[in-house]
């Protein structure tokens, strides 16, 4: 009986708190929704046994957030437990991270990714589910956002256009529209278009440095090493550090995503001519 009422999220001991999909241009966790569980975790277990509280994820929670949280993590009532998702733990504030109980998990290696893709995509095509595999690094959760959210596949038309020998500028303009869409509903695409671009830089900064990469999809090896022919390890390690960066502001700011992925393409592109 239990089981059944947090499947149907009527369980009264149980709260599970993501990005709101209405009303919501960040596609963030509010700190409003922290807040609420403050009242929960505080009151008795209703059915005699524990709170429990998911926070998914803490990627999703801003500043704010995470100081409202923090109150309940110093003083944490009896007979509760809040789990913490979080995939950048480094991103989160040393006070968060000191309170908790870190448990680590691991990436699967290849075969066993492509093995769990397989028992959700049955029919898919094997060559993709590698892409994917290879694209999380094993982290079967990153691979279906990638795959359902669209990122995956503008991702490697993105490499195809920044290796093509002159720039096709409607259709970088044209791909980072899809890839940039506004309000919550396009958080996880936007998302995507952050996490490929990081990749993207990051493995060409290792290859510039004559340091061995991960395991590269066969679309990218042609770009990466272009830029890391026309860069210096230096140079494509600022790229990468102002693009991180200035995805972070253009998503707390609200600023026009399109146009600030299409200035960052485009400056990658054009110093990357011979």
């Amino acid at each position: 009986p239990g089981t059944r009422l947090v499947l149907t999220g009527a369980h009264p001991d149980y709260k599970n708190i993501v990005p709101l999909s209405e009303d919501n241009k960040s596609g963030q966790i509010k700190s409003d929704q922290i807040r609420e569980l403050l009242p929960f975790m505080m009151h008795k277990p209703a059915r005699g046994g524990w709170r429990i509280a998911i926070i998914d994820s803490m990627d999703d929670v801003n500043r704010s957030g995470a100081n409202s949280l923090l109150k309940l993590l110093e003083e944490p009532p009896e007979q509760a437990v809040i789990f913490l998702i979080a995939s950048r733990i480094g991103h989160l504030p040393p006070t968060i991270r000191s309170r908790c109980r870190h448990v680590r998990m691991t990436r699967l290696v290849p075969d066993a990714c492509v093995e769990v893709l397989k028992r959700i995509w049955p029919d898919a095509d094997t060559n993709q589910l590698e892409i994917l595999v290879k694209l999380s690094q094993g982290a079967p959760g990153q691979a279906i956002q990638l795959a359902d959210s669209g990122a995956a596949d503008l991702y490697q038309l993105a490499c195809a256009l920044l290796h093509s020998k002159k720039m096709d500028q409607p259709a970088l303009a044209n791909l980072c529209v899809k890839w940039g869409q506004g309000a919550a509903a396009g958080h996880k695409i936007r998302a995507g278009a952050i996490f490929c671009i990081d990749r993207l830089l990051r493995h060409a900064a290792l290859r510039a440095s004559e340091v061995k990469a991960g395991d590269l999809c066969g679309f990218e090896i042609p770009v990466i090493e272009r830029l890391a022919q026309s860069h210096s390890a230096e140079q494509l390690a600022r790229f990468h550090n102002e693009f991180v960066a200035n995805a972070a502001k253009a998503e707390s700011l609200y600023l026009d995503f399109p146009r600030f992925l299409e200035r960052h393409l485009t400056k990658i592109y054009e110093k990357s001519l011979p």
